[in-house]
């Protein structure tokens, strides 16, 4: 199963742990860990970018993982705690 081309990326010292994309999310493959969003499952995101418009405080941003990624993906946060 070939993952989508881009995926969330959250940056950690500014996401707020509000949720709002969690709940957005048509996948639900968002969750919060230690108060930070995160992917942890990259194969059930369609790069729907919904994430990025409902967020608040402008933490995610769509992050290019070049073509046909194939293998699992770990978190693509940028500052993991």
């Amino acid at each position: 199963m070939k993952l989508p081309r881009e995926f969330p990326d959250v940056k950690a010292s500014t996401c707020t742990a509000c949720g709002d994309c969690l709940r957005i999310c048509p996948t639900q493959c968002l969750e919060l860990i230690r108060r930070i969003a995160w992917l942890p499952r990259p194969m059930d995101c369609v790069s729907c970018a919904a994430c990025v418009w409902v967020c608040p405080v402008d933490a995610i941003t769509m992050t290019d993982l070049g073509p046909s990624t194939t293998a699992m993906v770990p978190p693509v946060n940028s500052a993991w705690p």
